[in-house]
């Protein structure tokens, strides 16, 4: 039997340390209602009711009810303390919650956050438990309200540490490694050989580029496209260093990444070709586009500068 008497939780921790997968995973497990809703997507408060309610009505709690207009918390409570039927506990998840903190939203936000975290002290005849999940601790929202009772429970995910780092892709080396990089052995030496191999190249690796990203992604990411030269010492090393001058000067997300492997391969087949002939048949490229090419070129841009969480 589950028990659905839960106070409002806060996930709290840097990024790509499995905050979301584990809520979700947790939260599946119980088979209850879930909403589940991005602060960075919603926008603001209306939008994330909205969502919410509406995902709750498809899974059948709440009823038609739920399909009110609600523009604020007052027609949120007003839609729960109509919710009658509803016998199980649904769960109302909030992700990217840091993002409701920025800028001028961070007064009418704070507001919102205090009201979902008291929500359970409403006289309501049906239990939604609120989650959060943020990158920062519930400190950043709290602007002079420091009542303990006012404050949700928080669950801390720390940074993956190098050596978690370098242990989780050492588990991971027959998916990363294509086959046609990886060392043709034979019977149980050879095997330990790819290993001690694979293990020499993730302890070059994670330390240096986990100076600036801990995201396990990345890292993921830039071993598989690192590998095939590791056994060419001099090219390995001086690729390295590109690949993070690259970080440093472009940022860090797919997109930059994925722009610096397709220009370092193409560097490769045209040698001697230098970075400005590679803008212009980049430029030529974008000019031969469709309209609504362009538009999903630059919306694959933008996105790539927000990374998932």
């Amino acid at each position: 039997e589950v028990d659905d008497r839960c106070p409002p939780l806060l996930v709290h921790g840097p990024e790509t340390t499995g905050k979301t997968a584990v809520v979700r995973e947790v939260l599946r497990q119980t088979g209850r209602p879930v909403a589940y809703t991005s602060a960075r997507a919603c926008a603001n408060a209306r939008n994330l009711i909205g969502s919410a309610l509406v995902q709750l009505r498809e899974q059948g709690w709440l009823g038609d009810r739920a399909g009110l207009a609600c523009s604020g918390t007052a027609d949120l409570l007003n839609v729960l303390r109509s919710a009658k039927g509803s016998d199980i506990a649904a769960y109302w998840v909030i992700d990217d919650v840091e993002t409701l903190a920025d800028g001028s939203r961070n007064t009418e936000s704070t507001r919102f956050l205090q009201f979902l975290v008291q929500l359970r002290h409403f006289n309501l005849p049906c239990n939604l438990n609120v989650v959060l999940v943020s990158r920062v601790s519930w400190d950043s929202f709290q602007q002079g309200c420091s009542h303990e009772e006012n404050s949700p429970t928080g669950i801390f995910f720390p940074a993956y540490t190098v050596q978690q780092l370098q242990e989780i892709l050492m588990g991971e080396r027959q998916t990363l490694v294509p086959k046609s990089t990886a060392t043709v052995t034979q019977g149980e030496d050879g095997a330990d050989e790819g290993r001690r191999e694979w293990k020499r190249f993730l302890s070059i690796v994670v330390p240096a580029v986990s100076q600036y990203t801990g995201s396990i992604h990345m890292l993921r990411y830039l071993c598989s496209k690192l590998f095939a030269s590791f056994d060419k010492s001099d090219r390995f090393g001086s690729r390295l260093q590109r690949v993070i001058q690259h970080m440093r000067a472009r940022g860090i997300s797919n997109v930059t990444l994925a722009e610096f492997f397709e220009r370092d391969r193409v560097s490769q087949v045209q040698s001697g070709a230098d970075f400005a002939s590679l803008d212009s048949h980049s430029q030529a490229f974008v000019s031969s586009l469709p309209y609504l090419g362009k538009l999903l070129l630059l919306s694959a841009y933008v996105a790539g500068w927000n990374p998932h969480t």
